[in-house]
């Protein structure tokens, strides 16, 4: 699909609103506020990156739920399924960013996959969750049978994002000594 921004009716830009305003914009945002705090704390390993990574996701996502959650009790209870989802979005942005420094550090050549990774990864799954759940158009729809089928698509990426999540973190704790024994210090 070839999209050029200036041609895009009201149809384009909502295929294309999911990324615009939350996958990018955010990532985006979180990024930039990541690479803050590493400055600020400078952190001596892997394992410390991707917590820093973890503290900017927790606070994106306490800010978004008391943003999007204050509007009515049943909007607060079904984000609480995915309340670590930036935050896991942000440990998967910090470790890449300690990953690219360890490889920096080692000249191994990976540290560009991993500054890429960084934010690629959690633009892509923000995107995707996005466009399945808040701005999901077939939920909206006067047909039923669409409604039932974005529903249904809502669900089963909310279910994958929740998993996720575990899985993240299990990750991470899985892998906590090894990554802390990747030192980015000179």
């Amino acid at each position: 699909m070839n999209l050029v921004i200036h041609d895009l009716d009201e149809k384009g830009w909502k295929k294309i609103s999911s990324f615009i305003i939350a996958g990018f914009t955010e990532e985006l945002i979180k990024l930039l506020l990541l690479m803050i705090a590493i400055k600020a704390v400078k952190p001596g390993n892997v394992y410390r990156f991707a917590l820093l990574g973890a503290g900017v996701g927790c606070g994106f996502t306490g800010l978004e739920d008391i943003m999007y959650g204050g509007t009515s009790l049943a909007v607060a209870i079904t984000r609480l399924p995915t309340f670590a989802l930036h935050m896991s979005f942000g440990v998967i942005m910090g470790l890449h960013l300690g990953l690219a420094e360890y490889a920096r550090h080692r000249d191994d050549g990976e540290c560009r996959k991993h500054r890429f990774l960084a934010l690629a990864l959690p633009v892509l799954w923000h995107t995707v969750y996005d466009a399945a759940t808040a701005s999901n158009h077939a939920m909206k729809s006067e047909d039923e049978v669409m409604q039932v089928a974005g529903v249904a698509v809502a669900l089963l990426i909310v279910i994958i994002s929740v998993i996720l999540q575990f899985k993240i973190l299990g990750k991470l704790k899985k892998k906590c000594a090894e990554y802390c024994e990747m030192s980015v210090e000179q």
